[in-house]
């Protein structure tokens, strides 16, 4: 039986090789390629395709993202490197630009055209979070697990792991300096729910939930965004695209502009929040939601 054989030009040199060898051949490059994609990140992806970050705290403008490098359905790559501290992650913020990278990965900055956003006047309240919300099961606090919250939030997401050693230090630092926040779901002494995020003024960022019991981080997202409004928010920030689940309690999405317009008219704002830990302490969930959902009908 013959031997299929092709033309291979090595060193200079035309070869016939069969196919057996070509295809070893093609193994050891894509496994050369993978090392060095793996060990040589900033080389191999990003240098002279987005901005490398300096030690100054200062971004590129968003329309020097790079659409070809992409995060999902609609965000992009803005720029790599620098680091995560509090200064540069607040500018960040104030900016609009979101860090997200895994472990292995340079600190990647990603902007949108589009964010998501639950305004406080159009949350959807669904029929078995209605029923939860009119049961007294669960006790809501803010502050009191914050590493817990954010363990229970990387154990919960293995499909992407952003939540790296460094991040949750930078999380932690964040905490420390008063702009991140945990809520936490307690159903008698257990945990059983959890969300966090970062707070300016008027603005909050819900940056990852969980929930360990059916329904229990839609009810808490739910009481959470119903305490937020009563405080006087316009709106939460859900991120760079909204999930499904999200859509169906209210999340939408709207443009960049837009987003930046309500973005900086919230960071001009005071906070209405005096002390995180007693954010809950005199919230009666039962009675704000049955009264939002008055208002509601009431409109309709």
């Amino acid at each position: 039986m013959s031997t299929s054989k092709k033309n291979r030009i090595i060193a200079g040199v035309k070869y016939v090789l069969p196919d057996s060898v070509c295809r070893k051949l093609s193994k050891i490059r894509d496994n050369f390629n993978k090392a060095i994609y793996k060990c040589l990140p900033k080389l191999y992806r990003y240098t002279g395709r987005v901005t490398k970050l300096k030690k100054d705290i200062e971004f590129p403008p968003f329309h020097k993202g790079n659409k070809k490098i992409k995060f999902g359905p609609i965000a992009y790559l803005l720029a790599y490197g620098g680091d995560l501290s509090v200064e540069r992650t607040v500018e960040a913020t104030r900016q609009g630009i979101v860090p997200l990278f895994t472990n292995g990965e340079p600190y990647l900055w990603w902007v949108a055209d589009q964010r998501s956003v639950i305004f406080m006047d159009s949350i959807h309240i669904e029929r078995p979070i209605k029923s939860l919300l009119k049961k007294n099961m669960f006790t809501i606090t803010s502050d009191k697990a914050f590493i817990e919250v954010i363990n229970g939030c990387r154990d919960s997401h293995d499909g992407f792991l952003w939540l790296t050693e460094d991040r949750i230090k930078s999380l932690h630092n964040l905490h420390e300096a008063g702009y991140s926040h945990s809520i936490e779901l307690w159903q008698e002494d257990e945990l059983v729910g959890g969300l966090f995020g970062f707070h300016i003024g008027g603005y909050f960022h819900i940056e990852s939930k969980f929930g360990t019991i059916n329904n229990g981080s839609k009810y808490l997202f739910i009481a959470f965004c119903l305490r937020m409004q009563e405080l006087g928010f316009k709106f939460c920030d859900c991120g760079l695209w909204p999930t499904d689940h999200l859509r169906r309690m209210g999340a939408t999405v709207i443009d960049h502009d837009e987003f930046m317009a309500l973005l900086n008219d919230a960071l001009s704002q005071e906070s209405p929040i005096g002390n995180w830990e007693n954010l809950f302490s005199d919230f009666n969930v039962q009675e704000i939601a049955k009264g939002y959902l008055e208002s509601n009908k009431s409109k309709s």
